[in-house]
């Protein structure tokens, strides 16, 4: 398994191919600049290893504790934590869900000032509506984030295997 120094360098030396391939691609920088923060964001603050005590989870600073059930609930390296696809998605969900409980205990609070979690998720579902190319962009660019991390262990793993010599007993 990669260091998260090494995900970390991994990253910022992914950052200009991203673009490169994001330009011919959106062809509207906003959108390439907007991708690649995301793109970074989740290669950093959002990969498989918020499964463990990591750097990733420290990043999230006095909110670190959020990922404390994640952590207990997923094994470490599981197709839930660690899948191409299935992995962000689960990320993103057990993320809105704590976004949602956050709004819904302020919302309690501050009625007339905080919006509920319903209000946050309806809000979710009418703007992936609204602007769908968006929506998939942003998707995109957490999956993008996700599959360096696990490609990144993959590939780690792999060569670490193959040129690992084991003594004889």
């Amino acid at each position: 398994m990669a260091s998260g120094k090494t995900h970390d360098k991994i990253t910022y030396l992914t950052i200009p191919l991203v673009m490169f391939i994001q330009i011919f691609l959106v062809k509207d920088f906003q959108l390439v600049f907007l991708n690649t923060l995301i793109y970074v964001f989740a290669a950093l603050m959002f990969s498989g290893d918020l499964d463990i005590k990591s750097v990733q989870v420290n990043r999230w600073g006095v909110f670190k504790f959020i990922w404390w059930p994640y952590r207990k609930f997923f094994n470490h390296r599981s197709s839930f934590t660690h899948g191409i696809i299935d992995a962000t998605i689960i990320r993103i969900i057990y993320l809105i869900s704590w976004i949602y409980l956050f709004l819904s205990v302020l919302h309690m609070i501050y009625p007339e000032t905080v919006i509920s979690g319903n209000e946050f998720i309806k809000w979710i579902v009418t703007s992936a509506k609204e602007d769908t190319f968006l929506f998939l962009n942003i998707l995109g660019s957490l999956l993008l984030g996700g599959l360096s991390h696990t490609l990144t262990d993959y590939i780690y793993s792999t060569l670490k295997r193959k040129f690992t010599f084991r003594r004889k007993k």
